[in-house]
C-alpha cells in the first residue's frame, strides 16, 4: 500500500516538474517568475490544510 502511495506521489511530482519547466520556457524571467512561485506555494499550502 506504501509502495502504490509513493508512486502516485513520484507521478504528481514529474508532472508538477515539467508543467514548471513548460512555464519557465514560455514566461519572462524574474518579477513573474518570483509571483508564480509565491502562487504556487499558497495553492500547495491550501491543499495540505485541506487534507488535514
Amino acid at each position: 500500500m506504501q509502495t502504490a502511495f509513493v508512486g502516485i506521489g513520484r507521478e504528481e511530482i514529474h508532472l508538477l516538474v515539467w508543467s514548471v519547466k513548460m512555464t519557465l520556457l514560455s514566461v519572462d524571467r524574474g518579477n513573474l517568475l518570483y509571483k508564480l512561485k509565491r502562487v504556487w506555494e499558497r495553492e500547495k499550502m491550501e491543499q495540505l490544510l485541506q487534507q488535514i
